[in-house]
């Protein structure tokens, strides 16, 4: 490290220490939410869960993006 506090060099340890295997993982977690919130509101009485589920890809507009940046690059 040059200097302190370089945020390009924590970019650097992050990814060496398996960020770019962390957005996998939050990528996977996020899908297996969205599988248990539709599987469970089908399994639901109540008729505002299927509300939620019927919200979700409006969701996923601003969720994955921000998964997309864990590890500072598109895709």
């Amino acid at each position: 490290m040059n200097k302190p506090y370089d945020l390009a060099d924590l970019g650097e340890k992050l990814k060496a220490a398996g960020l770019i295997e962390v957005e996998q993982a939050a990528e996977n977690c996020y899908a297996a939410l969205k599988d248990w919130l539709v599987e469970s509101a089908a399994l639901s009485s109540s008729p505002y869960d299927d509300l939620i589920v019927s919200f979700m890809s409006h969701v996923d507009r601003y969720v994955l993006p921000q998964i997309d940046k864990l590890d500072g690059k598109s895709g």
